[in-house]
Parts: C-alpha cells; sequence; structure tokens
C-alpha cells in the first residue's frame, strides 16, 4: 500500500503521456507521490514525418497537465531521442535513434543537422544512392535546455531524461 511505501521512504510514481484523460490525471495526482509527464512523442511511429516534441506542443502540454496536478508533484520528463522516417519498401517506416545514432547518420550520409525555427527543433533530411529518403527529427542538448527552463516558471522542481545515456 502507499503507507507502505512511505514506512519505507519510497515514492509511488506515475508516467502520464499526453492522450490520458483529465479524470486519470486528477486520479493519478491523488494517489501519486509524483507524476512523471512524459511529453514527447507529438509525432512517432504512427504519424507522418514531424518534431517529437515542438516548443508550442511542449507547452500547450505542460499548461494542462499542470492545471491538474498539486504543486510539487511534476516531474518533467526530457527526451533523449529521435524517429528516422524513412520510404524504404514503398511503405514508411520509422525507426528510433539515440543521440549518438543520429549523429553517426549525419556523418555517413554527409548531411548537417538543420534547425526548424516555427517549431524550435532539429532535423536531419537526405536521399541514399538507392533513393530512399529519411527525415529524422530528434530532440537534442539545445530542446533539453529549452524544456528544463520551462518547467522551474511554472512551479516544477524536477527533472527526469528518458532514454539515460541516449544524450547527447
Amino acid at each position: 500500500t502507499h503507507a507502505q511505501l512511505h514506512d519505507r521512504a519510497l515514492l509511488l510514481t506515475q508516467t502520464i503521456q499526453d492522450y490520458l484523460p483529465p479524470a486519470w490525471i486528477r486520479r493519478f495526482a491523488k494517489q501519486c507521490d509524483r507524476l512523471i509527464l512524459m511529453f514527447y512523442d507529438e509525432h512517432y511511429d504512427r504519424d507522418s514525418p514531424g518534431p517529437v516534441a515542438s516548443r508550442e506542443w511542449y507547452r500547450q502540454m505542460t499548461d494542462s497537465f499542470l492545471k491538474l496536478i498539486p504543486p510539487g508533484k511534476a516531474v518533467m520528463g526530457v527526451g533523449a531521442y529521435g524517429y528516422d522516417w524513412n520510404d524504404a519498401g514503398n511503405h514508411a517506416n520509422i525507426v528510433q535513434a539515440t543521440v549518438a545514432d543520429i549523429w553517426e547518420q549525419a556523418r555517413e550520409n554527409h548531411v548537417l543537422p538543420q534547425w526548424n525555427a516555427e517549431v524550435s527543433q532539429p532535423f536531419l533530411q537526405w536521399t541514399t544512392v538507392d533513393s530512399v529518403d529519411h527525415f529524422l527529427w530528434y530532440l537534442d542538448a539545445t530542446t533539453a535546455v529549452d524544456e528544463i527552463r520551462f518547467g522551474p516558471r511554472h512551479g516544477v522542481t524536477s527533472m527526469g531524461l528518458w532514454r539515460l545515456v541516449s544524450e547527447d
């Protein structure tokens, strides 16, 4: 039980994703010591290529969810990965990539990172010699700093990194 966890100086935590309904968020907030907000995967394997967590989307998610969570319970999740959308085999393929994978792809394909100012997120784009188009959106140190700065302005005092050892 929750009391037994506290007796052992342990916390009850729950990860929260952007698609959960407000009633669930309130229920988790009531029962848990901390809620880890996982605001990434704005675009992922079921979507067309796009940012993993654009600045405006991240802020909208944070603003709406923090209204439902008591102060001191939210832990902001910070992503450190990307998705490589490609059209190999005449259909869309999506491969999750660590930051190290992303830099390797950039070197191998002789492309430089680009920055989309509208969504405040980097991406790579290239076509292989066998005509496979790649569009790789990712979160990096720049996006992490932006998200980390955003949290404390909204009363969040803790951060958590998704995909430890995959960051740059």
